[in-house]
């Protein structure tokens, strides 16, 4: 009866610790935000410059005319003054540096494009034989979007 009465107290002693130890992993977040925290992508960028191979096509004044808003997940992209482009967005392919986030951004299509954000500087840039580039100045940081 002793022995029965040990068993007892070593199975309510593994199912403690199983509960807790399943509680505290559940609890902690997975979400690999980090890139995007450190480097400040959400907010808006406002374009400067337009690039296709070496050569600079246009040069902008920057306005709330031409810009790219990038929340957490979604981003909306606006010429003109109207929403050209909108919908979820990942990064893959992150690297980091104490000076700089590399990248890929995926927008859900068969093309992703190559992101860098430098200080208040981003250059997106599509991969291909003559590659376009643009570049954006951050204009605001949006710190009132939701985080999801």
């Amino acid at each position: 009866m002793n022995l029965n009465l040990k068993a007892k107290h070593i199975f309510s002693l593994i199912t403690v610790t199983l509960l807790f130890t399943a509680l505290v992993l559940t609890s902690c977040s997975k979400d690999n935000d980090t890139a995007t925290n450190k480097y400040q992508l959400e907010g808006t960028w406002q374009l400067y410059k337009m690039t296709t191979g070496a050569i600079v096509d246009s040069t902008y004044e920057p306005s709330d005319q031409n810009e790219i808003i990038f929340a957490p997940r979604f981003y909306w992209r606006y010429v003109n003054g109207a929403v050209s482009d909108s919908g979820n967005y990942t990064l893959i392919k992150e690297q980091q540096t104490a000076q700089q986030f590399i990248g890929q951004i995926d927008y859900g299509t068969s093309i992703n494009q190559f992101i860098t954000i430098k200080g208040d500087t981003l250059s997106l840039s599509s991969p291909g034989i003559i590659a376009n580039a643009a570049i954006y100045i951050k204009s605001s940081d949006n710190s009132d979007f939701p985080q999801q």
